[in-house]
């Protein structure tokens, strides 16, 4: 494992993946367990590596819980979506000492509510970005649009990416003073290519040129189907943007 020090905290890296770092590193694991007092871990495949290094150290054990899908593993993902549901299925079942519920929608969704509290997830104070700032990215990128859009994030299934698509590819022909910018993954970003000229896909930004970017715009979208806390519309909040969300899980919060 490589590690490092962040913060003063000390960070153990496994390189196997979210799936197999427990059993390649096992026996590495379970030693930096065995001098803790308290075992947090979270949703889906760390929790249940997380329970069994607590019950075989005997430590105390906490779950975060970041979203709970129940049946709509199978909505989204059809019948692959069975791994993922049984693994949810058993673990939220299984004894924690405490679970946390990042939002009220997901707490909601955890069946042992006596055990959980909801907590929801910090975001880190972001700069508020100069006019200047502000002025030179808006005339570098899309300048000559009256009203800007802006997705940025993850791409999965349940965030309504190809929703919001379809509806622009319909709704931008008729409002040329319109653009919608995406900040994507460098990858997804250059597979777009649209006759629509008003939808501008950039690689992703820098977290520290994030801010500037949201701020720049005159509307950020959060389309998504279903969110257990919604990382994009409380980073759009904290900055005082306008934002155009759609109601799911825990969105309204």
């Amino acid at each position: 494992a490589k590690q490092e020090e962040r913060n003063g905290y000390q960070i153990h890296r496994f390189f196997w993946g979210r799936y197999f770092f427990g059993l390649f590193g096992f026996f590495s694991i379970l030693r930096l367990v065995r001098r803790a007092d308290i075992v947090h871990t979270s949703t889906i495949v760390s929790g249940m590596y997380g329970w069994l290094f607590a019950r075989l150290t005997e430590n105390k054990v906490v779950l975060t819980v970041h979203e709970v899908f129940e049946r709509d593993w199978f909505r989204y993902f059809g019948w692959k979506g069975l791994l993922g549901y049984t693994l949810e299925f058993v673990l939220l079942r299984l004894w924690f000492d405490s679970l946390i519920g990042v939002s009220q929608f997901t707490t909601n969704r955890i069946p042992q509510k006596n055990q959980t509290t909801t907590i929801y997830n910090g975001v880190a104070e972001l700069p508020n970005p100069s006019s200047s700032e502000i002025m030179t990215l808006r005339e570098q990128y899309f300048s000559g649009f009256s009203h800007v859009f802006l997705y940025f994030g993850r791409t999965g299934r349940t965030k309504g990416y190809s929703f919001l698509l379809r509806t622009l590819l319909d709704w931008l022909p008729h409002h040329p003073e319109a653009a919608c910018v995406f900040l994507l993954p460098e990858r997804e970003a250059q597979r777009i290519s649209w006759e629509v000229p008003q939808i501008i896909a950039y690689p992703h930004v820098s977290s520290e040129d994030l801010p500037t970017w949201i701020a720049s715009v005159d509307t950020v979208i959060v389309p998504s189907e279903t969110e257990g806390f919604g990382f994009s519309a409380a980073m759009t909040c904290s900055l005082w943007q306008r934002i155009l969300s759609s109601d799911a899980g825990a969105l309204p919060e």
